[in-house]
């Protein structure tokens, strides 16, 4: 048996860690899901990365071109996509058709907290750290970034906390670090709300697509590259309205 003063639990979306301090790794509701499989670089001389906002609901279709393969992969909302693998068939029969059909195709899924935070990321001397704290961008489902960010604001805490002889104070002075982190994920839910719901979720991939600067900054933020600090939230919801502008306006 290991016995510790303090703990980090950075154990992914299905943390053990944060079953045991709370119950359950996640919310159901507000989970994310994600298919994906590596195909052979053979198939395709093709070099492009494509990101596709119309592969799922709340969510989106990849293929990013590699070395000696191609990951393709389809994710959202896993509550607005009850059959993701009928997504995932569909976004493969547009890339690799012959493979379409082939029932041994080898897929992972791994669910995505997908902007489902903990608003405590912890409890007494254990703290979460990545996706089993829920840090992962709701819009672009990135999540390496603040993972690696929160780990080094949890061994930071946890120094803190460690020299002082309190292992219980890590809990707060972690918190203090995350609060950037929750301020980004909270503004892109927001944003999250507004690009992908009614009218405006079937204008907004078409939009991203003729628009190269939001095309650039989509995929930027998808690489973790730049936060939404970076781009400034009024710019952000500004952004949201215009397009719904373009909607009813089109609709009228």
């Amino acid at each position: 048996m290991l016995r510790g003063h303090l703990l980090i639990g950075a154990d992914g979306a299905n943390s053990a860690t944060a079953r045991a301090l709370f119950g359950r790794a996640f919310d159901p509701n507000e989970i994310g899901f994600g298919l994906e499989v590596e195909l052979d670089r053979d198939l395709t001389a093709d070099n492009t990365t494509e990101i596709d906002l119309g592969a799922a609901t709340w969510g989106y279709g990849w293929v990013f071109p590699k070395t000696e393969s191609i990951t393709l992969g389809v994710g959202g909302i896993h509550m607005r996509n009850p059959d993701m693998k009928a997504h995932f068939r569909n976004y493969l029969a547009l890339h690799a058709p012959e493979l379409a059909d082939n029932a041994k195709i080898k897929c992972k899924g791994a669910f995505l907290p997908f902007g489902d935070f903990r608003k405590v990321a912890g409890r007494g001397p254990v703290l979460l750290a990545g996706d089993a704290a829920g840090l992962v961008d709701p819009i672009t489902g990135e999540g390496i970034a603040w993972a690696m960010r929160s780990g080094q604001f949890a061994g930071e805490a946890a120094i803190e906390a460690l020299t002082s002889g309190q292992p219980k104070a890590a809990l707060a002075a972690y918190q203090r670090r995350l609060s950037y982190i929750h301020r980004e994920i909270t503004a892109a839910r927001r944003i999250r709300a507004m690009i992908y719901a009614g009218p405006i979720r079937a204008y907004f991939p078409r939009a991203v697509e003729r628009n190269p600067s939001m095309t650039r900054t989509y995929l930027r933020l998808l690489a973790g590259e730049m936060d939404y600090a970076d781009l400034g939230h009024k710019a952000l919801f500004r952004l949201a309205r215009r397009l719904g502008g373009s909607v009813f306006r089109r609709a009228a």
